[in-house]
């Protein structure tokens, strides 16, 4: 059953379904996981109860003792989380803040979301604690479009530093909307040059190419 399960889910996630339904066939089936988990947990009590199988009920006690709390905090952790998904406030993709900290979600599991800021950074957060943290959502900003561009800097001072530069530059244009951070994608370092692949939005790509030219003349 959890295997049937697992397969829906994989094929939900390569299926073109809009992202309404994909979240709600998300928690759905994480739902339903942990109602077959506990039924099955109380199908095999109730087998070795009444074939009188004491061996397999003191073995069963003993695990259930040596595993019930990080038991209760993983389906503590399950439950927030399809409880923040149902409530749609952590969208995969969006761009959130959280104690200060702004990043993308690259990852929404069962337990807990990954969160990678601008400089590539990834933080984990698991939903029980997340569930007790003020989120702030950037919105969808759906007139802007993404855009990905790739630049090659030479590597004269920090990483960190070259890296707020480019951000600073890309801002300073006139076409990169400010309201959106600027998302490191990749960074590669090659001799004494950075290669950096970044995410940002503007009303249009067809102002890629002006983006381009600008920060390159300045930088």
């Amino acid at each position: 059953m959890f295997v049937g399960l697992k397969l829906f889910n994989l094929f939900i996630k390569k299926a073109s379904f809009s992202n309404r339904i994909k979240r709600h066939l998300d928690y759905s089936i994480a739902f339903a996981e942990l109602i077959i988990g506990l039924a099955f947990i109380s199908w095999i009590v109730m087998l070795a109860f009444n074939s009188g199988n004491y061996f397999m009920l003191i073995f069963l006690g003993i695990s259930f003792v040596l595993f019930i709390v990080p038991a209760f905090i993983l389906i503590r952790d399950l439950l927030f989380g399809i409880f923040l998904k149902a409530q749609n406030k952590i969208p995969l993709g969006a761009v959130i803040v959280i104690d200060d900290n702004k990043g993308k979600i690259i990852k929404t599991g069962n337990f807990f979301l990954n969160l990678q800021d601008t400089h590539g950074s990834i933080k984990t957060y698991s939903y029980y604690k997340l569930n007790s943290k003020v989120i702030s959502s950037l919105g969808d900003h759906r007139e802007l479009e993404k855009l990905e561009m790739v630049f090659s800097l030479k590597h004269t001072s920090s990483i960190n530093e070259r890296i707020r530069k480019l951000e600073k530059q890309l801002l300073n244009t006139p076409w990169v909307a400010v309201s959106q951070p600027i998302i490191i994608e990749q960074l590669k370092r090659k001799d004494e040059h950075l290669r950096l692949k970044v995410g940002l939005f503007a009303l249009s790509k067809k102002y890629q190419e002006n983006i381009k030219a600008m920060v390159e003349k300045n930088f």
